[in-house]
């Protein structure tokens, strides 16, 4: 069985301890980490594998590209947002998830799970996607033509096709809207990336 880590970034030290206490008696995860500060985080933080990230959004109020580069480089990282107030929706659509903090902890626990089992299937589908397939993806999502690239790549557009035909096959996704959809929701690109 796969043991996760989890790292809280918040300021509260009072709600740090509550998430960290009531998540030890899972047994989800073989580490927990908490940080009071996004900066003492980031410079702390390596390779999150398996990894769920509670943080309060404010902390990255003004620093939200870094955030989100730092998250997209954490290929299995998934993110919750600890909201105490409304906040406006670009900042919350950066992360996986929002937990309002009147809601009961056991909601934090049931949005943990959904993570953790869309990042087991996302695991899943990483491993079937070869190295060339992930890059022939993300231009496809970017919005390239087989054409354009085929000329990125040094491939024939003939190659490409058959790399985007064995995708498609692999994920059971057949449309480049759905293909893009994917590449996303697996931080292959970000939507900032792709071409509307």
């Amino acid at each position: 069985m796969t043991k996760y880590s989890l790292v809280i970034v918040e300021p509260s030290e009072l709600i740090n301890f509550a998430i960290k206490e009531h998540l030890k008696k899972t047994s989800l995860f073989a580490s927990i980490s908490t940080f009071f500060e996004w900066e003492a985080f980031v410079q702390n933080t390596t390779r999150h594998s398996n990894s769920i990230l509670i943080i309060n959004p404010l902390l990255i109020v003004n620093k939200e590209k870094e955030f989100e580069k730092l998250t997209q480089k954490q290929v299995y990282l998934s993110t919750i947002a600890i909201l105490y107030h409304h906040l406006p929706d670009a900042i919350i659509r950066l992360f996986g998830d929002v937990f309002y903090i009147h809601e009961p902890i056991s909601k934090l626990t049931q949005k943990i799970n959904q993570c953790l089992n869309e990042q087991k299937s996302n695991v899943n589908t990483k491993q079937i996607l070869s190295e060339r397939e992930k890059e022939i993806l993300k231009y496809l999502a970017k919005g390239l033509s087989v054409k354009e690239i085929g000329e990125k790549l040094f491939l024939s557009p003939h190659t490409v096709l058959s790399h985007r035909k064995n995708i498609s096959a692999k994920t059971g996704i057949k449309t480049i809207a759905g293909l893009t959809v994917y590449a996303v929701s697996i931080n292959l690109v970000s939507i900032d990336e792709i071409d509307t």
